[in-house]
């Protein structure tokens, strides 16, 4: 080998080495100065390329604190007064028909709670009047705590239905924190077996509500527990042929000669059934029960 064929081939060996050092130093650099895509839904891949590794390292950051803080704020976040009725259904199952106020209060709005009759829907008692109780209130409509066929009906002592109703609010202010005066004192509607229901309630309730609307049912009233229970005004009503009436008159002169103050309203000349023009009587009912006392 003469000194150019020598010289040639150390030449051909520094070029080797250097090209070798290069590719071996590249990943080492590339190491040393890491950069990082996150992937969003907003980044998608692009058709044909490999998807990304799985690495969480690699793909995603820690949130900052103010994106915690955000995160955290919507999922607390307090829902809106909905402008309709909602419906829920409680962890025993049974559905509740609520019907907001027509605005929204500071505080909170009280509720009217109405009960069906017996083997009764809430939906079908309530949905065709619900406007008439929705002046500053909720109108609560739930369903009774037993089945009664493909319908629903009351069962248990007063005190069982009394925590049965508890639940049913407890749960509209879970819902509606915001909206909701979970601490208010209430008026209780009931029409038929709901009226029987709505008295016991108040019996096994005291301070919670503060006035009843007590609608079809010859029921025998304990007065003084009414009062001592926090009940301060009652309306009683039913049609002119219904086998109530007389009963309930008479309970309304007994309740204001033992002042408590109490009134009675003709439905007009039906039956043992709700009016068609309901929604005026309770309007009129709840006008009456909201003035102040000395009226």
């Amino acid at each position: 080998m003469n000194r150019v064929e020598l010289g040639a081939g150390v030449l051909l060996t520094l070029v080797a080495y250097f090209v070798l050092e290069t590719e071996l130093r590249t990943p080492l650099h590339a190491a040393t100065l890491p950069t990082r895509t996150v992937v969003t839904a907003s980044q998608p891949n692009t058709p044909g390329a490999a998807a990304p590794a799985a690495d969480a390292a690699l793909t995603e950051r820690p949130a900052t604190a103010t994106e915690a803080a955000l995160t955290k704020r919507l999922a607390t976040a307090p829902a809106a007064l909905p402008s309709e009725r909602v419906s829920f259904r409680l962890a025993s199952g049974e559905a509740v028909f609520a019907y907001p106020p027509r605005q929204a209060i500071q505080g909170g709005a009280p509720a009217v709670v109405m009960l069906h009759g017996m083997c009764g829907e809430p939906q079908a008692t309530c949905e065709w009047w619900s406007d008439a109780a929705r002046d500053g209130s909720w109108l609560v409509c739930p369903e009774g705590n037993q089945s009664c066929g493909s319908a629903r009906d009351w069962s248990g002592t007063p005190a069982d239905r009394a925590a049965y109703l508890e639940r049913v609010l407890a749960e509209l202010a879970r819902l509606y924190p915001e909206h909701f005066d979970a601490d208010a004192r209430h008026v209780l509607v009931g029409f038929s077996r709901g009226a029987f229901v709505a008295r016991d309630v108040a019996y096994a309730s005291r301070g919670r509500y503060r006035a009843l609307v007590l609608m079809g049912a010859a029921a025998q009233l304990d007065l003084a527990k009414l009062k001592a229970n926090g009940i301060t005004r009652m309306v009683l009503a039913s049609g002119d042929f219904d086998g109530a009436r007389r009963t309930m008159q008479l309970l309304a002169h007994r309740a204001n000669t033992a002042q408590l103050r109490a009134r009675f309203i003709s439905f007009g000349p039906i039956h043992h059934a709700l009016p068609a023009d309901l929604g005026r009587h309770v309007e009129g009912a709840l006008a009456w029960l909201a003035e102040p006392p000395s009226a």
